[in-house]
């Protein structure tokens, strides 16, 4: 993972792992869209409700993200690569999760993405 450029003001979550993430750091208030699958997969803090009024996308998809006008995309490293690329070409910093299956790992996530 790369890391933060500035202070982002406009996150974008595009998985249920960055949602995760960037609400545990208290980042939540600056979300500009949340992909719709992220109430399947996790408990957002505070309940459903309190993010129901979030734009949603369905898909990791070049246009529905820059649509959101985001400063800042935290992916997984499993989405879309061309979606990433063209992201990163339009000037969008985008950092990217990769799968974490240690607690250090997990750990060294949380110290980057602390900064956004």
């Amino acid at each position: 993972m790369s890391p933060i450029p500035k202070r982002p003001v406009r996150l974008l979550a595009p998985s249920a792992t960055s949602f995760d993430f960037l609400t545990a750091l208290g980042a939540g208030d600056r979300l500009v869209g949340i992909p719709e699958q992220v109430f399947d997969y996790t408990e957002p803090p505070g309940g459903a409700d309190r993010w129901r009024d979030l734009p949603t996308f369905g898909h990791y998809r070049a246009e529905e993200v820059l649509a959101l006008e985001p400063d800042f995309v935290v992916a997984h490293s499993y989405q879309a690569r061309d979606t990433t690329s063209l992201l990163k070409r339009a000037g969008i910093p985008v950092v990217l999760i990769p799968d974490l299956t240690k607690i250090e790992e997990i750990r060294s996530a949380l110290r980057l993405l602390d900064g956004a």
